[in-house]
């Protein structure tokens, strides 16, 4: 069944919901993890990693467009969606078949080119005794050597790796998908002792590490078009369930530490509840009710067997043979002449603990790094500072300075409060709107805490502005009329209240605007006829009324005296089009060229000479030749 985008947000928020509430059930059906019948956990997982995924293949172009989401950390998942795109063109064959009987000697139709393997190396004897090249992927399990080799290579305690869809993969990685493949090997080396170490010290095989080279690539920042986040993929409501903070600052899931710790713990959750790693992987990546229900329907639980059955999603499938086909490749590399790969140096760091709200600029100033290395090592931060709270926040800094820190940072902090002022941020506030009201240029107060160009600062939030830069700036100044905002024709009387106005910013929704004024979103609908389900554009104005005792000092608010209202339809609104179309002719405008349209055509219809249109466009002084879509500054009638 496949939920619209509204419906699946309020059904996730409601699961999510029904899981906390129901948390101590749960691990105790946790415990139990031979029982029949499927657990709390299992039913809300598995339903909502359906919901997430026939949804999202439905809307997620549409959602995408419509600005719903993030496309944060899409571009460190674009290996992942590569490797997809990839499969789906070379393993359909092998892993769907083009009937109803699987033939298990069916190929992938794409051959990977095995590099020569240089004869001073002497790896594997007989693959030098060989004429010509040596085979690709899966035939070298047909050398006798090699086969030996890979009897002898465990991977998650399995060594019988004769399977098609496995062979499939081996020839996958060694054509096609090896240059993806080889630089997630690269990248393993980073984070393999974190890993290796939290899998032993849970008590689980180390080889639960090509789970995370197949999910993320190793990447802490990928986020999937089901906004699955991390090296090990969480979606929101299993992250928060596994106890990983996710909220306006923080995302643990993208904390190699805290979502390797909470990845183990699943893991173990499921190899106890199916007693298979093949079963267990196949519940990481499709559900662990979707395992369940498909092992009572098939009455077997041989994950291969399922498989032969097109049990299961296509993707899970899939999953378990790339997982170990990838294992068997990383574990062989000299086989795949993989094994000259420079790697990266493994994550390595101290930590110290900090205030809330410590901006990453003052650790970095005290330890001697940058602000990106910080981020590098915390990638949970979702701000440029520690989230706000009353505890302290442990922060990794580079491996060896914690003494630099421990000597410097009071003295950095000392010194950036003598030269900053701290102001704290209004409700629906923006950049520009501080800078006005401190005279403070936006791209200093942008500079000073950290804020990406189109980034609204957190309400509530403190940030600093350079004493220095305090009263530098002096923008337009606005005329001394008062600004027409135009209402809708329904009239409101509200005796008891005071009305005012916000300014919509970028990514205003209904409920943030709601709780932050204080208001219901269904009178805000009401009160400016608005389309719930439409998004709202970036500088409307709403109308809000407010009980008169109310304090507005932390909203960004504009009182109903220091505005002209005029009702859409009214007399007063018929006078004011009827002035502003007459007066349209003095104001400025730009003219978008057409093709054919020349500089004496352009004066002509705006009553204008061509030496006037050369003198407002500068780079017409130089040239008559007009570009289409190109914007020409005019005055009309001027």
């Amino acid at each position: 069944m496949k939920l619209p985008y509204a419906k699946l947000s309020l059904f996730i928020a409601f699961v999510a919901l029904s899981l906390s509430s129901a948390d101590a059930l749960a691990q105790e059906q946790m415990a139990e993890a031979g029982a029949d019948a499927p657990s709390a956990v299992d039913v809300a997982v598995d339903s909502i990693h359906e919901a997430t995924t026939t949804a999202f293949d439905a809307s997620s172009d549409k959602t995408r467009a419509a600005g719903i989401g993030t496309e944060e950390g899409t571009k460190d998942y674009e290996e992942v969606t590569k490797l997809e795109e990839l499969e789906e063109q070379t393993l359909d064959a092998v892993l769907v078949g083009n009937d109803n009987e699987f033939d298990s000697q069916l190929l992938a139709p794409f051959r990977g080119s095995l590099s020569s393997l240089h004869e001073d190396l002497g790896y594997v004897a007989e693959l030098h005794q060989l004429s010509g090249m040596p085979p690709a992927g899966s035939k070298l399990l047909d050398v006798e050597a090699v086969r030996k080799r890979f009897e002898n290579t465990q991977v998650l305690g399995l060594t019988e790796h004769n399977q098609a869809t496995v062979r499939a993969y081996l020839d996958f990685f060694d054509g096609r998908g090896k240059p993806i493949l080889a630089g997630w090997m690269k990248r393993m080396a980073r984070y393999a002792p974190l890993i290796k170490k939290t899998l032993r010290e849970e008590g689980l095989p180390e080889d639960l590490i090509y789970v995370a080279m197949i999910e993320s690539g190793f990447s802490p920042w990928a986020r999937s078009p089901a906004n699955a986040v991390g090296l090990w993929q969480f979606i929101r409501s299993t992250g928060r369930y596994m106890d990983l903070r996710i909220d306006a600052y923080v995302d643990e899931r993208r904390d190699p530490v805290k979502a390797t710790r909470a990845a183990a713990r699943y893991l173990t959750y499921l190899h106890e509840k199916f007693g298979s790693w093949p079963l267990a992987l196949a519940g990481y990546n499709g559900g662990p009710g979707l395992v369940a229900k498909t092992i009572k329907k098939h009455n077997s639980n041989n994950y291969w067997f399922i498989c032969r059955q097109k049990g299961m999603y296509s993707e899970t499938r899939r999953y378990v043979p790339k997982v170990i086909a990838a294992a068997l490749v990383a574990k062989n590399a000299d086989i795949f002449d993989l094994d000259i790969l420079d790697e990266h140096d493994a994550w390595d760091f101290d930590v110290v603990e900090v205030d809330p709200k410590t901006r990453l600029s003052l650790v970095a100033r005290a330890v001697g790094t940058d602000v990106d290395t910080l981020e590098e090592l915390n990638p949970e931060l979702l701000r440029n500072y520690t989230p706000p709270g009353k505890s302290k926040y442990e922060l990794r800094i580079p491996a060896g300075t914690t003494k630099k820190f421990v000597e410097n940072f009071d003295k950095v902090k000392t010194e950036e409060g003598a030269d900053h002022v701290t102001y704290r941020v209004r409700f629906g506030e923006s950049v520009r709107m501080i800078g006005e009201r401190m005279e403070v240029p936006p791209r200093v107060i942008r500079a000073a805490n950290g804020l990406d160009q189109d980034e609204l600062p957190q309400f509530g939030q403190e940030i600093v502005l350079p004493k220095k830069a305090l009263g530098t700036w002096k923008p337009r100044k606005k005329s001394k009329s008062k600004k027409v905002i135009l209402l809708p024709s329904k009239k409101f009387d509200h005796p008891k209240k005071k009305r005012y106005f916000y300014q919509v910013n970028d990514g205003d929704t209904l409920e943030a605007m709601a709780r932050g004024l204080g208001v219901k979103p269904a009178d805000i609908v009401m009160w400016n006829d608005l389309d719930p389900t439409a998004h709202l554009k970036e500088g409307l104005y709403l109308q809000i009324f407010l009980p008169e005792d109310k304090k507005v000092d932390s909203l960004a608010l504009a009182a109903g005296e220091e505005v002209k209202p005029i009702v859409i339809g009214s007399n007063e609104h018929k006078a004011y089009k009827r002035k502003k179309s007459r007066g349209s002719g003095r104001g400025r405008r730009w003219h978008r060229v057409r093709s054919g349209e020349s500089l004496w055509l352009i004066a002509r219809k705006y009553r204008v000479t061509v030496k006037k249109l050369k003198r407002w466009n500068r780079r017409l002084r130089r040239s008559n030749t007009l570009q289409p879509g190109q914007k020409i500054l005019v005055y009309p009638g001027r």
